[in-house]
């Protein structure tokens, strides 16, 4: 399995159990493979200098209560 299909279905985004669970988000999309690129790309530039230790919840909302 290629890393794009494995970020694919953690993000929810595979078959029909990944559809159903993304329309329950606040977003009603799940992440994308390039959502979750564009965040790393973001963290290893300059701009993100300062950030340290932290943790990036790719949920689209579905966490929030």
């Amino acid at each position: 399995m290629l890393l794009d299909d494995k970020v694919a279905v953690i993000c929810g985004g595979g078959g029909a159990i990944g559809g159903a669970i993304a329309r329950e988000t606040l977003l009603g999309r799940a992440a994308t493979p390039a959502d979750v690129g564009s965040v790393a790309a973001f963290l290893v530039s300059d701009q993100a200098a300062t950030i340290t230790a932290t943790e990036i919840n790719f949920s689209a909302g579905a966490l929030v209560d």
